[in-house]
């Protein structure tokens, strides 16, 4: 099965499970979320961006988070 992964992101935001199986095919400016099971009520979430438009993305999602 082939991905167009081009078009999909054209279209918008893309969650993919399990993309550091398709890491080489994922555009170099992106903001990953990797989400770790803590147990049967909690998880964490840990962000990190690529590219500038991505860190002001996630400066502006802290700050109104947590106001930093």
């Amino acid at each position: 099965m082939e991905l167009d992964l081009e078009t999909m992101l054209a279209e918008g935001p893309l969650a993919v499970e399990w993309a550091e199986r398709i890491e080489a095919a994922l555009p170099a400016e992106r903001l990953r979320v990797q989400l770790t099971w803590l147990d049967d009520t909690r998880r964490q979430m840990l962000f990190s961006a690529n590219g500038a438009h991505y860190q002001q993305l996630l400066a502006d999602f802290r700050q109104q988070v947590f106001g930093a």
